[in-house]
């Protein structure tokens, strides 16, 4: 077998370790997952006694946000969304709390549009499941439109809330920072049956007419 010959060989054995370097390369990329969100939307829903069957006769509100999630896993592995949170920072005069709000449904988003104001309705129409951490595998997308919940709210006030959303996922175990949004609290908003979005000013600034 003369040199000549040889070279269509080789050729193709360079060509086949090539393509099997890039197949285990390919399988070893780590989880790396892409989130966007939509801007939050905020319900404060009013739950009188007689919705709550109350013996003390008391009033309290359930304060409620609804987003949605688009997630992409750059890599081949597959890895975990473990969970969200909004992080919101009150601030009324002097007194500053911190409240967090955790992932409690993920919801069929046109059906809990449509009863966006009644929270009983929505609850029955368009919850889909109770959250649950979600896996992803490798360059694969989802989506999903979660509401958010914390603590009632006993007492109606006023002031800012801004808010910090965040998520935490296998490829990091600690909270990464997604977004950061401003919105004004007025006592109104506890009597009014409306949905107020956020100021979100990292997009505002790009906004702005000259």
């Amino acid at each position: 077998m003369t040199t000549l010959s040889l070279i269509p060989i080789f050729i193709s054995s360079i060509a086949l370790i090539i393509s099997i370097l890039a197949i285990i390369l390919n399988n070893l990329i780590p989880f790396d997952p892409q989130i966007t969100n939509s801007s939050p939307e905020f319900s404060i829903y009013k739950i009188t006694p007689d919705m709550s069957g109350d013996e003390n006769k008391l009033t309290w509100w359930i304060p409620s946000f609804n987003i949605g999630f688009s997630m992409y896993n750059l890599g081949r592995r597959t890895g975990k969304i473990k969970d969200f949170r909004i992080v919101a920072e009150i601030l009324q005069d002097r007194t500053t709390n911190l409240l967090y709000f955790y992932p409690k449904w993920i919801v069929d988003f046109p059906k809990f549009q449509q009863n966006q104001t009644r929270r009983f309705t929505w609850i029955s129409k368009a919850v889909i499941s109770d959250w649950y951490p979600v896996m992803m595998f490798g360059n694969k997308d989802l989506k999903m439109h979660l509401i958010l919940e914390g603590p009632r709210w006993e007492n109606t006030f006023e002031g800012i809330m801004k808010l910090k959303i965040e998520y935490v996922s296998s490829k990091k175990d600690k909270w990464i920072l997604l977004d950061n949004y401003e919105l004004p609290l007025s006592k109104d908003m506890f009597e009014d049956e409306s949905t107020y979005t956020p100021f979100d000013n990292s997009i505002e600034k790009y906004r702005k007419l000259n």
